[in-house]
């Protein structure tokens, strides 16, 4: 599976699907790094959105955006957040698929503590 074509004429909606799954946990990863400098922890996320770059008679943009949901479902131990799923021409480098999220974070000690925060 290569990181870099169109979805409906290069890469399947299977392959897209798990390259937006791949995005979401670098999404994830990167805001804990982010959070753990600051002392905190992410918490949850409460807004995702998907861009997929497909062929304009492509219509699963949503079973795409279903592998960064269940990433971000899975990794926080939350429900699905808010979606939006964008097709579009083009995205930076060739790529795919490229994710967004907007996550809430706590103090680290909340963490620790076994309330929420991952």
């Amino acid at each position: 599976m290569d990181g870099v074509g169109v979805v409906g004429a290069d890469i399947d909606v299977d392959d897209a699907a798990r390259l937006a799954a791949h995005a979401a946990h670098r999404a994830i990863g990167a805001a804990r790094a982010v959070a753990q400098d600051a002392g905190l922890t992410v918490d949850q996320s409460v807004s995702l959105t998907v861009y997929v770059r497909a062929i304009p008679e492509f219509t699963s943009h949503s079973a795409v955006a279903d592998g960064a949901s269940a990433v971000l479902s899975q990794m926080l131990h939350s429900h699905v957040p808010a979606r939006a799923t964008v097709g579009v021409s083009s995205l930076p480098e060739g790529a795919p698929v490229e994710v967004t999220a907007v996550f809430t974070t706590a103090p680290a000690t909340a963490a620790l503590n076994g309330e929420r925060g991952r």
